[in-house]
């Protein structure tokens, strides 16, 4: 709940406690804001785009689509790819390697 005395300095304190409490409300959705400028151009937003790769809503990135170029095959290009990945300790690599595995190539 949020209390705002109606007086002239009211106005001037206003403003960042509606930041302070719509960063507050954020953080209880488990949203972090970086600072009150970025709440303030969420504003002037006429679109917003969000991956369905799980990456930012569960943390866990997939492969979802893979495209070979240049007259490789999919498995091909694959199999490059977790030969190169495979010792790494990078998030997207462990991401690589396990969709491979799952193609059982």
């Amino acid at each position: 709940m949020l209390l705002v005395i109606t007086c002239p300095c009211a106005l001037v304190i206003s403003t960042p406690v509606s930041i302070v409490a719509a960063r507050a409300s954020a953080a209880n959705q488990g949203v972090l804001v970086k600072g009150a400028s970025f709440l303030e151009r969420a504003a002037s937003l006429k679109a917003i785009s969000l991956d369905k790769t799980g990456t930012l809503t569960e943390g866990r990135p997939e492969v979802k689509e893979v495209v070979a170029l240049s007259g490789h095959t999919d498995e091909e290009l694959l199999d490059i790819t977790a030969a190169i990945e495979a010792r790494s300790q990078h998030p997207l690599a462990a991401v690589i390697v396990r969709h491979v595995e799952s193609l059982g190539l």
